[in-house]
């Protein structure tokens, strides 16, 4: 016979999750009762949901008004809202939204409410009020309180929280609030908005981490605008009174302490589970400091105790609560059993403007579906509806896979908490977004903006990409396929020149017809380092270049220019160095390719005044063997010592031995490697030497991908920094990087490379540092490299914008990799720096427009170096591929036996 109980269901908590399972309940014909300690709807409607929504809808007033007096439109300029009466205000509404859920509601329909405090006696009886109360089933939704921090001073001084914040009587003149996460930055825009000033202090240098990344960023900058100081990655220290307000001392990640006060401090630095007195041991039900412990179909450690709602995480949301409820009570009453599936919700952050959000940020998307996702974006300042109602601050992005199915979507802006639910139906229902094209939306609304204009483009992509399209409309007559310009109406794109200082047909024609170098430059903006080439002649022949300052890319004008004039009118070329300060790797290519273009002429070139660090810098690159060095000019000036044949060195094949010119690496004979995790390919590097230009088989290429980022709060040389320490993190997937010893990236360093290709083929080479400062750091390659030359990483700031910047200066290394490159591997090549930046974009929160320059320095092949097919990683690579297999298999088979050991 089955025991009685008092209740077919208990339910603890009478909240959004609690009052939601006890009506399904009771809906199957259940006996349910709901014990609450406090009001019925808990935190949602008493001090969490509708309050806070409240105080934003007010400040959303405040904007608006803000926004007439600017406009003008306001007969009085003194409109102001008076704060004083502000929580009362809030205080009404929230009465009335609790009298919309009184317990007598429930109790009509069935469900027994009973206030206090519950505690398990066992597995099947209740304490509550002094008396003992017993159910076949059990669901715990007592929700989460604040959590305060342990800071010293803080329970001295009377400090808010979400359940005493609106019980004030009038808005403070400022605010520190503790805590940058979602309750934090709401509070913050709307406290701020109605004029109290307002710091938000966080431990955490990266807010908001479940969101994109980008549009993140775009909050927290329209944040600051509004005058809301944000202090990200500073630790709160102690809080103390004086006089009248409130000392905040705060440490930043690795800076001095600092103070800041205000008249009140609210702490809003998450939650904790509210399970304070209900003996769970008792039941045996486990728990731990973020809640009751469920399975995924919300059971707990006892079979007939479930939980659900912010206690069962993992997420805080109202709308979790609900769904999770409805899962909770059918799963404790009816034989067949569901697990809840959180891939469809929603996130909204209400703060001015809103932040939605669902599915995959764009990191993690590209990191899933890499080249093939499709990232639609929308600007709110080119929306109607926004140019309408002033709020133009915003943007929407839509990700879409390879088969134009939503995989994630996140809008920052108004109205982004409702159009981002029709996003969320689609992407739900699995429907490709271009489905979508032919459903009209109202217009101009914001959904029209974002979800409409988005399908009419993925359907014009769709389009374009379809080979049956393409044939008809190249065949038929009277029609052309220039689907692409309704595209570009569509996005309001309104395509310019592709960084149009590239002049990158100048500069193609200039290198075509050999030497017309006006053009051949680049606008790389002067760094404020001064560089000046002056030139002269040594009787009718020799043309002498004194080159002082720093040599840099920003020395390329003048210098190409001084060479073409020269090439001209001398047969010699010599280069006085002698007051050269300082040199990086662009400015060597600049020696180099210039010198590669006076060789083609039958001039040779010559350098002199150089200490021994520079011609250690000399040997490194290889330009000793294009450019002859000399001690000084007279030496260099002498008939029987100057040669006629570049590519030897007089005075020292040698470098001498001295200390390194700053930034740059020391000369090495032979590579090595230490270090290098077991299971790569880890060969073709040991024992090699460095491979530039000079030694290269194939034409001389130099190229530049060049992105210009959208924004970025950071400067070039953080980003510099960011793109050193994080390097292999922004290779496209399957390509990885090994410093030797796991070294940073810095002069000197030896790097073993591992890069997938076409069909599955491991190509193990190598790259070595060769130099590194504040706004640039560049790489060498290594004997066997399908490229031979240099690759220069820079970052650096215009009048208008920020750009990052991969500059490969190079020959092909082997004839079989000069045929690779005619064949399309150089397209593979472009494909890979474009997504290396890209990666680097998203890193930073942005993302930007790639424009690309080849420049052929020169068409001939050095048939002399035919001999380096003989070191060619992809033909060693190729070959070791079986015993690479072999040893991989070997290795994994080795560790899971030592798992099953242990």
């Amino acid at each position: 016979m089955k025991p009685s109980y008092d209740y077919d269901l208990i339910v603890i908590g009478a909240g959004i999750a609690g009052m939601v399972s006890a009506v399904t309940a009771n809906g199957l014909g259940k006996r349910v009762a709901v014990i609450e300690k406090n009001r019925v709807g808990g935190n949602c409607t008493n001090t969490t949901c509708i309050p806070s929504k409240a105080l934003i809808r007010l400040s959303h007033l405040r904007r608006d008004i803000a926004h007439l007096q600017r406009l003008g439109l306001l007969s009085d300029d003194a409109v102001q809202i008076q704060g004083r009466k502000i929580m009362p205000h809030i205080r009404r509404i929230v009465q009335r939204a609790y009298e919309k859920d009184l317990p007598e509601t429930f109790e009509g329909i069935g469900v027994r409410v009973i206030p206090g405090r519950a505690s398990f006696v066992d597995s099947h009886h209740i304490a509550v009020n002094g008396q003992i109360l017993s159910a076949a089933k059990f669901i715990i939704a007592t929700g989460t309180s604040p959590l305060i921090p342990d800071i010293p001073g803080l329970p001295a001084i009377d400090f808010l929280t979400n359940e005493t914040l609106y019980g004030l009587e009038d808005l403070p003149r400022s605010i520190i609030i503790l805590g940058g996460g979602v309750d934090g930055l709401e509070y913050a825009s709307a406290l701020g908005r109605l004029g109290v000033e307002t710091t938000v202090v966080e431990m955490a240098t990266h807010l908001v981490p479940a969101a994109d990344r980008e549009l993140v960023k775009h909050l927290l900058r329209s944040l600051r605008t509004e005058g809301i100081h944000l202090l990200t990655g500073a630790k709160a220290v102690s809080l103390r009174s004086r006089k009248d307000k409130v000392v905040l001392t705060f440490q930043r990640s690795d800076g001095p302490v600092e103070e800041a006060e205000a008249d009140r401090v609210l702490v809003a630095a998450g939650r904790k589970p509210d399970l304070e007195g209900l003996d769970l041991e008792k039941a045996g039900v486990a728990f731990n400091a973020r809640g009751v412990i469920t399975d995924a179909r919300l059971r707990t450690s006892a079979d007939h105790i479930y939980a659900c709602g912010d206690i069962a995480g993992p997420f805080q949301l109202a709308s979790t609560a609900e769904a999770q409820a409805i899962v909770a009570a059918t799963n404790a009453l009816l034989p067949v059993k569901r697990s809840v599936d959180d891939r469809n919700n929603v996130y909204v952050i209400f703060t001015e403007p809103p932040l939605a959000w669902i599915g995959l940020t764009e990191e993690q998307a590209h990191a899933r579906y890499g080249r093939k996702l499709k990232a639609y974006r929308f600007q709110y300042n080119a929306m109607r509806r926004a140019l309408i109602d002033g709020n133009d601050a915003g943007m929407a992005k839509i990700l879409c896979d390879g088969r134009g199915r939503i995989v994630g979507a996140h809008i920052l802006g108004e109205g982004a908490g409702e159009v981002i639910h029709e996003l969320q139906v689609i992407r739900a229902f699995n429907k490709p977004l271009h489905k979508l094209h032919a459903l009209t939306h109202a217009y101009p609304t914001y959904a029209q903006a974002i979800v409409g204009r988005a399908s009419q483009l993925a359907f014009l992509d769709r389009m374009g990409k379809n080979p049956f399209v393409n044939l008809a409309l190249r065949l038929l007559p009277g029609f052309a396929n220039r689907l692409y310009l309704a595209r570009d109406r569509l996005a309001e794109t309104h395509p310019v020149d592709a960084f149009a200082e590239f002049q990158s047909d100048q500069r193609s024609a200039a290198t075509t017809t050999g030497l017309s170098a006006e053009t051949a430059f680049t606008d790389h903006p002067d760094d404020g380092r001064a560089c000046t080439v002056e030139s002269r002649t040594a009787g009718q022949e020799v043309s002498i270049l004194d080159i002082r300052g720093d040599l840099t890319v920003a020395c390329e004008k003048a210098l190409t220019r001084a060479f073409h004039e020269a090439i001209k009118s001398a047969k010699r070329i010599l280069l006085n160095l002698s007051g050269l300060v300082h040199m990086d790797v662009e400015g060597a290519g600049v020696l180099l390719i210039n010198a590669s273009r006076a060789a083609r002429k039958q001039i040779s070139v010559s350098a002199c005044g150089l200490s021994g660090p520079y011609r250690d810098v000399f040997h490194l690159t290889g330009l000793d063997a294009v450019i002859t060095l000399y001690d000084d000019e007279e030496d260099a000036l002498c008939g029987r010592r100057f040669l006629e044949k570049s590519g030897l060195s007089i005075s020292a094949s040698i470098p001498d031995p001295a200390p390194p010119l700053p930034g740059w690496a020391k000369s090495v004979d032979r590579l090595s490697l230490a270090g290098i995790p077991v299971g790569v390919m880890n060969i073709n590097v040991d024992g090699r030497r460095t491979s530039g230009p000079v030694q290269g088989f194939g034409r001389l290429w130099e190229k530049r991908y060049r992105l210009r980022l959208h924004d970025t709060d950071l400067d070039p040389r953080q980003i510099i920094s960011l793109w050193r320490s994080e390097f292999p993190a922004f290779w496209p997937k399957g390509n990885d990087l090994f410093p030797s010893g796991n070294a940073p990236i810095a002069p000197g360093t030896t790097a073993l490379l591992n890069l997938t290709l076409p069909g599955g083929l491991v190509l193990a080479t190598g790259l070595v540092v060769i130099y590194a400062d504040d706004t640039s750091f560049s790489f060498m390659t290594v004997q066997g490299h399908m490229l031979s030359g240099w690759i220069t990483f820079s970052c650096f700031r215009d009048d208008r914008s920020t750009f990052i910047q991969v500059h490969p200066l190079f020959r092909a290394g082997d004839p079989l990799m000069e045929l690779g490159f005619r064949l399309g591997a150089a397209a593979q090549e472009d494909r890979f720096w474009h997504e290396t930046l890209g990666n680097l974009a998203r890193r930073l929160g942005t993302h930007g427009e790639v424009a690309q320059q080849n420049i052929l320095v020169d068409p001939h092949i050095r048939w002399n170096r035919f001999a380096n097919i003989r070191h060619s990683a992809a033909i060693r690579s190729t070959l070791y591929m079986p015993v690479y297999l072999l040893k991989k298999c070997f290795v994994v088979k080795k560790d899971q036996g030592r798992k099953v050991k242990l």
